[in-house]
């Protein structure tokens, strides 16, 4: 009898975790590239803006039936995700080192612009 409850117990929980999995693909695959999409065109920098659209990730995780009572960042450590706003800046440290290197065919001096510092030490 204590079996065949364990057993049903532990097929409840792969079945719970199976289908957050499914979620988490979903919105992975859905939800998140709508958010990215052209954020280093229009990354927001207020922060009632940048909590909005973090919003949408926070409340997608908080809703899986086994993380509901963690805090978001524990909810996004054991997901394996980063927040929205880290990924952004990702990506515009990523356009950003396309640019200086010449990787994309855009004139970096109408977007970057760099200051040579030279200092001269001087020798006993």
């Amino acid at each position: 009898m204590i079996a065949y409850f364990i057993g049903n117990i532990s097929a409840k929980n792969i079945k719970i975790r199976s289908r957050a999995q499914t979620l988490m693909h979903a919105f992975i695959v859905y939800v998140r590239p709508l958010l990215e999409y052209g954020s280093c065109v229009w990354s927001p920098h207020f922060k009632s803006d940048i909590d909005r659209i973090e919003s949408v990730q926070r409340r997608f995780t908080k809703r899986l039936r086994f993380l509901n009572n963690m805090s978001y960042s524990q909810r996004l450590m054991t997901l394996g995700l980063e927040t929205l706003e880290v990924r952004r800046l990702h990506q515009d440290l990523l356009l950003t080192y396309k640019i200086v290197f010449g990787l994309i065919n855009i004139d970096s001096s109408k977007f970057l612009y760099c200051d040579v510092i030279v200092l001269h030490v001087a020798q006993f």
